[in-house]
């Protein structure tokens, strides 16, 4: 009942949050009155698309490519310019390794802009191999994380995977494993035709490899899904208590709960719940500094031709001032914990008179310590639950903004 009710909570705040903007023509500069440590760079190409994808994507095209690099490296000098010194790299997309020169290169040239002691970079297994994995490795990157979503290669085609073979990824996987200092793998659960037997049998080939960091996602969708439209929401819970079970007995450390890890410092994904600010910089990327949300332009001929007239290509600048609360809320404590330092500083206010707070503590999905505010097991499934409501209306603008191609 309680993740029912925290689910619509956060719909009903996300949709105020994110789904009422104004469209805006670029802008100049962005600043930042705090030290923002996180970039972000989306690179949307992939070599196919999976109908399941909730991130801005479109098709390997190296034409395109080669005109789309040289803009990611302008708009990274523009934060440079404006005094940013990022420390933490993540590099999304699409698939960042579909072109591996370019995001060598664009990585190379970050690092002599950034201080950057961080780099985490995601990709499928497809395309990596042993020399590509050790130039990741002699670059810096410190994580990599690859998409498996299942091993089994009957759900793998149905979910539009059908070049996933399990023994190639396994292969990729234990290079990686052995020679990146933290190796994701990232698998789904609760899409419509898997089974728990399908889900745990992907878990244990998962900890048979020794992965050092499982992340498990749930079925997301947009109010513009088709393929995926009617998500059994029963099921996920079913589902999630395998994902609970599994890591609990194998001992991996939860970082979220979604994120579970052989040692408490490995990197995550979620790199929002792990900073208050942060820049994107690329198509569709959001950045979120000083409780000011902006979302750049999802098409790539607009995007180049705002970075000409050297504008921040932002398509959206809104002020979140009164939601910044529920927002650091829902961040830090899917990150398991709140510094009630932190808070205090931040919103000038008593922690313990927060409606969340009390909520939350009512239901035992919080505990108090010293100077945190602990998420307790019982909190597990509910964050896990209201995040993935959250990101399902953010996808809902992304579908909103893929579709204009503003």
């Amino acid at each position: 009942m309680i993740e029912k009710v925290a689910e619509q909570l956060v719909v009903s705040k996300a949709k105020e949050f994110l789904l009422k903007y104004n469209l805006i023509n670029g802008i100049d500069d962005i600043s930042a009155a705090d030290k923002v440590d996180a970039l972000y760079v989306h690179i949307p190409f992939c070599r196919s698309l999976c109908p399941f994808c909730i991130f801005n994507r479109q098709l390997h095209d190296p034409k395109l490519e080669d005109l789309y690099f040289p803009f990611l490296k302008k708009e990274a000098e523009i934060y440079y310019n404006q005094g940013y010194k990022f420390n933490t790299l993540y590099v999304g997309g699409g698939t960042p390794t579909v072109n591996f020169e370019h995001l060598i290169d664009t990585i190379e040239f970050l690092k002599n802009l950034y201080p950057l002691k961080e780099i985490s970079v995601e990709s499928t297994y497809r395309e990596l191999d042993e020399n590509k994995i050790n130039e990741l490795k002699d670059l810096g990157v410190n994580r990599l994380s690859i998409g498996i979503q299942t091993f089994d290669e009957e759900l793998s085609k149905r979910i539009g995977r059908a070049w996933q073979h399990k023994d190639e990824a396994l292969e990729i996987m234990s290079i990686a494993n052995e020679k990146i200092p933290t190796l994701n793998v990232d698998l789904l659960f609760n899409f419509p035709f898997q089974t728990y037997q399908q889900f745990e049998g992907d878990i244990d080939i998962l900890l048979e490899s020794k992965v050092k960091q499982i992340t498990a996602y749930p079925l997301m969708s947009s109010i513009y899904s088709q393929l995926f439209k009617n998500i059994d929401r029963k099921r996920e819970k079913g589902f999630y208590n395998i994902l609970i079970k599994k890591m609990k007995e194998a001992k991996y450390i939860p970082s979220t709960p979604w994120c579970f890890s052989k040692n408490k410092t490995e990197a995550i994904d979620e790199y929002t719940t792990k900073f208050d600010y942060y820049i994107g910089i690329g198509t569709s990327s959001i950045s979120y500094v000083n409780e000011r949300f902006y979302v750049n332009t999802f098409s790539i001929a607009k995007y180049i031709n705002l970075l000409k007239e050297n504008k921040i290509p932002a398509i959206i600048d809104k002020r979140i001032a009164e939601e910044s609360i529920d927002f650091f809320l829902l961040n830090r404590l899917f990150a398991l914990e709140i510094k009630k330092e932190d808070f205090i500083k931040k919103y000038k206010s008593a922690y313990n008179l927060n409606y969340v707070i009390i909520l939350l503590k009512l239901f035992n999905c919080i505990k108090e310590k010293k100077e945190k505010i602990i998420l307790t097991e019982k909190g597990f499934y509910l964050m896990s639950s209201s995040m993935r409501a959250f990101l399902s209306v953010l996808d809902t603008l992304r579908e909103e903004l893929r579709k204009s191609q503003y």
